[in-house]
């Protein structure tokens, strides 16, 4: 029987914080267990790489994980804070199968600097993010323009993780002064989101912000 490594402990601590995540029953809870599972996810790549731990069996360990903390908690995550809809019951299918698709075509895909689709651990932080301001304008959950809106960003990034779109990796290394400017537009929309003083904007200018400089990461890249 094959033992886990060090690596892999940090795997099983990633899908611990899932498992965590999905049993609890306040969203500020589970969206801290989901920021640790994130945590443990970035530990175990590095971990593998520093101490040359990378296997087949810890690849699929990391995706089983990711599918629990990214996946299935994001999803069950969103419900308890979206209204009992068949709109927003439909959403919360969708992020668990885009996930599952998502992961599966990234262990079939050769090795590259660069991530093919919204990678999952950002989406789920998404939904983190959310909870964290979601007791200032939870009365308002009524309000059918709030709600909508969660349900197209959510139905937004589903889409975006089955997409094609190259997304900007930690472990890319910028070769000129062009591959900075996703990490530069990433921060300012960071910048205005902490400036913002309605949660709404709070998380969606986040978003704006990824998204953008990952557009911008496909034009310099594409040349």
């Amino acid at each position: 029987m094959t033992l886990p490594r060090i690596a892999d402990l940090f795997t099983l601590a990633n899908l611990t914080a899932g498992v965590l995540a999905i049993q609890s029953g306040r969203p500020l809870t589970a969206a801290g267990f989901i920021a640790l599972g994130a945590a443990c996810d970035v530990m175990d790549g590095w971990v593998a790489r520093r101490l040359n731990q990378t296997s087949p069996v810890g690849l699929q360990l990391d995706s089983l994980a990711d599918m629990v903390t990214f996946g299935v908690a994001p999803a069950l995550l969103f419900l308890r804070m979206m209204p009992e809809t068949w709109m927003h019951f439909a959403i919360a299918l969708l992020i668990p199968v885009a996930s599952a698709w998502r992961l599966a075509v990234f262990n079939v895909r050769p090795a590259s600097p660069v991530f093919a689709g919204l990678p999952t651990p950002a989406n789920a932080l998404w939904y983190a993010g959310l909870a964290l301001w979601w007791p200032e304008f939870a009365t308002d959950s009524t309000d059918q323009t709030i709600a909508v809106g969660m349900a197209a960003a959510s139905l937004l990034l589903s889409l975006l993780m089955v997409s094609s779109l190259p997304f900007p990796s930690l472990k890319t290394r910028p070769r000129n002064t062009k591959d900075l400017a996703p990490w530069i537009l990433a921060l300012l929309g960071a910048g205005v989101a902490l400036a913002s003083p309605w949660p709404l904007m709070l998380v969606n200018a986040a978003m704006v912000g990824f998204l953008t400089g990952s557009i911008c990461f496909y034009r310099t890249n594409r040349s």
